[in-house]
């Protein structure tokens, strides 16, 4: 783990560019390098061009947006699976499979245990604002 990490940081250190969001919080000694991979890994491998690492950067911007829309999109109208989420919250059902495991992992959102039916007629996990 710790030869990733430091293969890593090494990495987005010479990849990022001055002045962006990755590259501050490198340059930042209270931040821990565990704490800058865990929070940069999700959007970016450590082995992806420069243009993955600008792509994470932007992303960070609207991926809280999309979360808020996914919790009360299920406050709103109760529990059901990422197809129905995407259409009641006008985002794409991938952009919204994409947030539901930090979601989970926070504990926003949980599973209801039942399976429904996506718009392709595939089984698909429910899921219910907590």
């Amino acid at each position: 783990m710790d030869k990733r990490i430091s293969a890593v940081t090494a990495l987005n250190v010479t990849k990022t560019k001055p002045g962006s969001a990755l590259t501050d919080r490198v340059s930042n000694h209270s931040t821990t390098k565990e704490k800058m991979i865990h929070a940069m890994l999700p959007l970016a491998r450590g082995n992806d061009p420069l243009t993955s690492f600008q792509a994470a950067d932007s992303a960070r911007a609207f991926i809280r947006t999309h979360e808020e829309l996914i919790v009360t999109t299920l406050s709103r109208y109760g529990p059901m699976g990422v197809d129905f989420i995407a259409s009641f919250s006008n985002l794409e059902p991938h952009a919204v499979g994409k947030r539901m495991t930090a979601l989970h992992k926070r504990g926003e959102v949980e599973l209801t245990g039942k399976l429904v039916k996506s718009d392709s007629g595939r089984n698909q996990r429910e899921w219910r604002a907590v």
